[in-house]
């Protein structure tokens, strides 16, 4: 509970995010048609390729689809919710002690949510510290909580795709588009590797974090966001040694920690497996083919994950039929990309569309109640 002086802090309008200055007409508009521009863009990149390969859509729709398997991967999208939030909710309760799972399923859902609209997933992250700060956590909280639960989740990135690519790159040649196979694979291995370390360092060093923060500081000043630059970098080196007592806090918890790997690791599992249900929708289930479409699927992960695009779309589509097309056939992997890019795209980004909802009610009674009391 926070004292009198505190919440009245919180709801100062000066303060408080939530009561920054609305958006221009442009900007607010631009927000609305990105999704639609984003999907017309994907269609595009779709059609495009029927074109070349000389399909039809009259075809594509003809594809019969045994809706029971994708009801079970609609399935599949909820629990990697559930599971995210759980994990959220433990490292919360880790770090700095406090239980709200219905916040951890808002945060869970508007991460998601804006990481699938920004560039290389990184609206998400920003719009969760954000989203504490709207709820009252102090800067040190925000920042213990958002950035273990980061490292958990690249951790758990990093292992699934790793043994994905170890166990079953003996079935690479399996996959079409040899050249940009071999490109997916070196770029996304370089990225793998260059993202585990940065992780590791973050996690767990000293000097990295502080001279980031250094970094950071120094830019902000020189772009004139920052004026006072002293009393910037005496924040940000308070927030970073409340950032390491935190991390002391979860590493003395090393079953806590352990339990929150597994859960990123599972939801990361699960999220691989969404393409074995789309497959079973169309063909039906078959285990033979289960390892080659999960390393495809992977490798159009790191592909899209490259592409400074929202969603990784255009690349995603692209590097979907070109390795696919010769496991699914012709007109069948149209439907299958439409139906990936639905179920890692689309339903999350609508997942989280009843939180901006409600957050956008909440806002603005929470206004017109301070305006009346100003009154």
């Amino acid at each position: 509970m926070h004292s009198q002086e505190e919440q009245q802090d919180i709801l100062k309008p000066n303060k408080d995010s939530a009561f920054k200055k609305k958006d221009s007409p442009w900007k607010q508009l631009a927000a609305r048609l990105f999704l639609p521009f984003n999907l017309l863009l994907a269609g595009a990149v779709v059609y495009y390729a029927m074109a070349y390969g000389e399909v039809d859509l009259s075809q594509v729709l003809s594809v019969s689809l045994n809706w029971w398997w994708l009801l079970l991967a609609l399935g599949i999208v909820f629990l990697i919710v559930v599971i995210d939030t759980c994990r959220l909710q433990l490292v919360m309760s880790a770090t700095i002690k406090r239980t709200d799972p219905l916040l951890c399923l808002r945060v869970t859902l508007l991460e998601r949510h804006y990481n699938l609209l920004t560039p290389f997933h990184t609206g998400g992250k920003a719009y969760q510290m954000y989203y504490y700060h709207k709820h009252g956590f102090r800067v040190s909280e925000i920042t213990a909580v958002s950035i273990s639960n980061y490292i958990l989740t690249r951790l758990g990135y990093q292992i699934v795709t790793g043994l994905v690519i170890i166990i079953f790159i003996s079935r690479i040649g399996d996959l079409g588009g040899e050249a940009v196979v071999s490109a997916s694979i070196i770029s996304g291995i370089v990225w793998t590797v260059l993202t585990t370390v940065g992780v590791i360092l973050l996690a767990f060093g000293r000097v990295i974090p502080q001279k980031l923060g250094q970094l950071g500081v120094f830019i902000l000043s020189k772009v004139r966001i920052i004026k006072d630059r002293e009393n910037a970098q005496r924040k940000t080196d308070e927030t970073l040694w409340q950032y390491r007592v935190s991390m002391r806090k979860l590493r003395k918890r090393p079953w806590t920690l352990t339990a929150g790997m597994i859960m990123a690791c599972f939801a990361f599992f699960l999220h691989y497996t969404l393409i074995l249900f789309i497959y079973a929708s169309i063909w039906g289930w078959d285990w033979s083919i289960a390892p080659i479409l999960m390393l495809g699927v992977v490798l159009v992960d790191y592909t899209a994950s490259l592409m400074p695009i929202p969603g990784g779309t255009g690349a995603m589509e692209l590097f979907f039929i070109s390795i696919f097309s010769i496991l699914i056939g012709t007109p069948q992997v149209f439907m299958a990309v439409v139906l990936w890019k639905i179920f890692t795209y689309v339903i999350p980004i609508l997942n989280g569309v009843p939180v901006v909802i409600f957050n956008s009610i909440i806002t603005r009674k929470r206004r017109k109640s301070i305006d009346l009391s100003i009154e």
